[in-house]
């Protein structure tokens, strides 16, 4: 899975300085666009794995299923919800705003949720 996944993002590389263009991000902030599609290709499986990793086997299933359906979900509000941002108050005041949810998640992420996995991992 994770190879259809790098497949995909580098046969979408030629696309994204034109796309980039498009909605006016030129420059060195094309870098940037680059480096976020990066970092998303790394961290879902990622992610993916802390789930299956500290749930017992017999509900890996299941737990991946979860993540899974709450990660789809997730995207289709999200790119719902952006579209929204956009047309009301732009695009650049939508990706700060995007920028500001990732900070809280991953601030919510180390604050509970790692202990929590960590918690789960040493008492199993």
């Amino acid at each position: 899975m994770q190879q259809l996944m790098m497949a995909t993002f580098y046969a979408s590389v030629p696309v994204i300085p034109v796309y980039c263009a498009e909605v006016g991000i030129t420059g060195s902030k094309i870098g940037i666009v680059f480096t976020s599609m990066s970092v998303t290709t790394v961290l879902q499986p990622l992610f993916q794995s802390l789930v299956t990793g500290a749930t017992p086997v017999r509900n890996r299933g299941t737990a991946n299923a979860t993540y899974m359906l709450s990660y789809d979900i997730g995207i289709g509000i999200g790119s719902l919800c952006m579209g929204f941002v956009q047309n009301t108050i732009g695009l650049s005041t939508g990706f700060a705003l995007t920028a500001i949810a990732y900070i809280a998640a991953s601030l919510i992420f180390l604050c509970y949720t790692d202990g929590y996995y960590r918690k789960l991992l040493q008492n199993p």
